[in-house]
This record gives structure tokens, sequence and C-alpha cells, in this order.
């Protein structure tokens, strides 16, 4: 697999996850939702770059830095996962109150 293949590959799972994150999510914070979008085209140009990179030093300097924003990124996602879970269980529970006073 060639360098650039594998940084591409790292941006179509990041929009992967964007997709199961923020398209299970009932309601979003639409800034959180905004700077995962910006974030995720920031790093597909980032690959871009780094496979126009001419020499060694500054490929790893790029692949550094897009490394250390996919992990900022990751972090992103998990944020927006922990929120979708909190509304998951917001809505569990406000369904099983509404059916204990239908029953009652």
């Amino acid at each position: 697999m060639q360098v650039t293949q594998f940084f591409d590959n790292e941006v179509v799972k990041l929009q992967e996850q964007f997709n199961n994150t923020f398209g299970r999510l009932v309601t979003c914070d639409v800034d959180l939702r905004r700077m995962a979008i910006f974030a995720v085209i920031h790093l597909k140009l980032m690959a871009k770059d780094i496979a126009k990179a001419k020499d060694s030093e500054e490929k790893r300097a790029r692949i550094r830095d897009f490394m250390e924003k996919k992990k900022i990124i990751t972090g992103l996602f998990k944020m927006a996962e922990d929120l979708r879970k909190k509304q998951e269980q917001r809505y569990q529970r406000k369904d099983a109150l509404a059916g204990q006073a239908s029953c009652g």
C-alpha cells in the first residue's frame, strides 16, 4: 500500500466515523458538527500535502502533524458519541416513564 493510500484510507475511516456518530444523534450541537466536518476536510487536504511533499523530512513533519490532528478529531468524535449515548439514555427514560404513566 502506498503512503498516499494509507492517509486517504484514514480520512475515509474518519468520514465513516463522522457518519456513524453524527448520523445517529437525535439533536446535535451545530458548532460541534461543523467543527467535525471542517476537521475531516482539513485532514483530506493534509493527506494530499503529504503526497506532494518533496523530501523525507518535510513528509515526516506533515505525517506527524496529520497524526496529531487525527488524534484530536478522534477525541471530538468520542465527545459526540458520548453525547449520543446520553441522549439515548434520556429518551429511554422518557419512554419508560411514559409507559408507566399509561399503565397506571
